[in-house]
């Protein structure tokens, strides 16, 4: 006759393994959202960045104090880290006394802000 087993205390192998692809699943969707995190602060500080440029474009075409030549031309922004293409086109419109100017940044070839206002004769 077999003497009585007793069981000892602890974990089974396949126990710490369960435990262990738990954890890791836990730790990789942590890490999925930092990365997504990370993403969205640089795209929004580069549509801030880009915002900022079109902005100053669209001042300094109101500021040289003369209608703006009917067109388009391409200048270099920088703001901070980024370096933005500033595409700035004027159309005449109905009212030879107004143009519309309209300005877009882009960053590697992605527009990341645009705006236009409507410019008068001085």
């Amino acid at each position: 006759m077999n003497p009585p087993r007793t069981r000892t205390r602890g974990f089974t192998l396949l126990e710490v393994l369960v435990a262990l692809v738990v954890i890791s699943v836990a730790l990789l969707a942590g890490a999925r959202a930092s990365e997504s995190v990370t993403f969205n602060a640089i795209h929004h500080q580069q549509q801030m960045a880009a915002q900022w440029c079109v902005h100053n474009a669209l001042v300094a075409t109101r500021l040289r104090g003369q209608m703006p030549d009917v067109g388009k031309r391409t200048e270099p922004c920088e703001q901070g880290p980024f370096r933005f293409d500033v595409s700035i086109a004027v159309w005449t419109t109905p009212n030879p006394n107004f143009r519309r100017v309209a300005a877009q940044a882009s960053l590697k070839g992605q527009v990341l802000a645009s705006l236009s206002t409507v410019i008068g004769g001085f």
